[in-house]
């Protein structure tokens, strides 16, 4: 560490450990954020006002949504290699994949997502969510900002007037510390909230991952971006910071949702503690 530091001529160089737990310790930190998001899922789709609709919700219009679907997945899966573009700043790091863990549930396709960052999510059931997972320790104690660099698109359509249709979903950032049952970070942010749609109306969007940030409400000073998020790391603590997408549908007949993520890769940026006396 003192010999990097002298190299660089800064006292200050990142240090940085990406050692993995074993598989035991790996599964059972996933089984905790899993419980974790089927109670976030859960909570947040008390707030649709229908019934889950049935297990087959593409209905009578299921021809043109899965026209819709099956263009929409040509497009990312025959697009051209993407241009990354990563501005990096002085004394930070770049990781990226393959991440450590991944997970999904629901229509959300996170198969492999640790060896490439997507996710990708369709509304066809009431609850997705996926995500990729890495962990992180320092031999020193640093405050670490974390960002990730990828983006993310949505959108969503109705093929027929859909007055009782509710979906929303949206990204976050969670993070565990040393295999707890409790995160000591969550936020997400809502992305799209649709309250009714009609015919043939629909939405996109899109952006940076980091940038996402729920819309303004009233009496509020301004959107609150998903990231930087800034922890502290001390020697023998070692952080799972999960980056992850969700959605919710009731389903109704003729709508249909789609949300993906792409994050390749990190920024970490460490800083000598910050005490406010």
């Amino acid at each position: 560490m003192e010999d990097l530091a002298q190299l660089f001529g800064r006292a200050d160089v990142l240090a940085l450990e990406r050692e993995a737990p074993g598989r035991t310790t790996r599964d059972t930190d996933v089984e905790v954020f899993t419980q974790y998001i089927s109670g976030e899922l859960a909570r947040q789709t008390e707030e649709l006002d229908v019934p889950v609709a049935a297990d087959e919700r593409l209905g009578r219009h299921g021809s043109l949504l899965r026209r819709t679907v099956l263009h929409r997945l040509e497009e990312r899966i025959g697009a051209v290699a993407r241009d990354i573009n990563f501005t990096i700043g002085t004394g930070c790091r770049l990781i990226g994949t393959p991440y450590d863990v991944e997970y999904s549930v629901g229509t959300a396709f996170g198969f492999g997502a640790k060896h490439d960052g997507e996710v990708v999510s369709i509304s066809t059931e009431g609850e997705s969510a996926g995500g990729v997972g890495f962990y992180l320790g320092s031999p020193a104690e640093v405050d670490m900002s974390i960002t990730p660099q990828g983006t993310y698109a949505f959108s969503w359509f109705a093929a027929a007037d859909a007055p009782d249709w509710r979906s929303f979903g949206g990204l976050g950032i969670t993070i565990y510390a040393d295999g707890e049952s409790d995160p000591v970070f969550t936020r997400q942010v809502r992305l799209w909230d649709v309250r009714g749609a009609g015919l043939l109306q629909g939405g996109t969007g899109k952006g940076a991952f980091a940038s996402a940030s729920s819309p303004v409400q009233p009496g509020t000073f301004g959107p609150i971006p998903l990231a930087p998020v800034i922890v502290r790391l001390r020697p023998g603590r070692r952080l799972l910071v999960w980056l992850w997408s969700w959605q919710i549908s009731n389903g109704v007949d003729g709508t249909l949702a789609m949300l993906s993520m792409d994050v390749p890769a990190v920024q970490l940026c460490g800083s000598p503690p910050l005490v406010i006396r």
